[in-house]
């Protein structure tokens, strides 16, 4: 007289007991065999079927698929991604993220960024900029617009290109 096991648990043959498919596999109803989860799905012990883990997080390849572990900063995860992608240049996230966030305008991220730098004086970066730039002789990056871009130095002044300001003319 043979028993039908449950959902998360399998029988081999001629075994006399249902025995919890381990962590990171699966079982149906009625299972001769446990299935490992397909990449970035993940399962505790005598799971029936397998979830994918949040955005931000992957299944940890060091706990056989059973659990989650986030994605580190510099680096993102869409829900039921099997790995962590980094960011590129000009973008940043922290830990356990989902995406990868463009720099604000002045400022800048090389890639695998955790956030983004502020550019130094003199230079400028329009948003998700992966470095900063020196406004043209005559210029300067424009203080009301967060260095975004650059004004022109206005009539009875000068800037050499990089200068962080203008400099009135000597009669």
């Amino acid at each position: 007289n043979c028993t039908l096991c449950s959902a998360g648990r399998f029988a081999g043959d001629s075994s006399s007991e249902c025995v919890a498919c381990p962590a990171g596999h699966f079982a149906v109803p009625d299972s001769s065999t446990c299935t490992l989860c397909p990449a970035g799905l993940y399962a505790s012990v005598g799971s029936s079927e397998c979830q994918a883990c949040d955005g931000g997080y992957i299944p940890d390849p060091d706990a056989n698929r059973s659990s989650c572990v986030a994605c580190p900063a510099g680096s993102f995860a869409f829900s039921g991604s099997p790995n962590c992608t980094l960011c590129s240049a000009g973008r940043f996230a922290g830990d356990s993220s989902s995406e990868c966030v463009a720099c604000p305008a002045g400022h800048f991220a090389v890639p695998d960024s955790s956030t983004c730098t502020l550019c130094p004086a003199g230079l400028y970066a329009s948003v998700g900029s992966s470095e900063c730039q020196a406004c043209d002789g005559g210029y300067i990056p424009d203080p009301d617009a967060n260095r975004s871009s650059c004004v022109a130095c206005p009539a009875g002044s000068f800037a050499f290109s990089g200068s962080p300001n203008c400099t009135l003319c000597s009669a």
